[in-house]
């Protein structure tokens, strides 16, 4: 199985994410995709625990990528140098 196939493959650097996180990296997918935010922000159950955010580095509850409809890499590096830009 190829990476491209596989969105959860060792290479992908995002495991966990939360909600804020996730609904945002999902719109920002979709605009690029298909020009409008996405009709779903997440799946209505998702399976959480409390960890640090991948993307924002906070500790909250967090779950998988795939729980929004796993957001595009590009999208969520983005969105991580936008929210840690001046933090060390």
């Amino acid at each position: 199985m190829t990476d491209k196939a596989n969105p959860m493959s060792k290479n992908q650097p995002f495991t966990f994410i939360c909600s804020d996180c996730g609904r945002t990296a999902n719109d920002m997918t979709c605009i690029r995709r298909y020009g409008s935010r996405a009709k779903q922000a997440s799946f209505r159950i998702s399976t959480m625990h409390q960890a640090v955010c991948d993307i924002c580095g906070e500790t909250k509850d967090v779950t998988e990528l795939r729980d929004f409809f796993y957001p595009s890499e590009r999208a969520m590096l983005y969105l991580k140098n936008y929210l840690t830009q001046g933090k060390s």
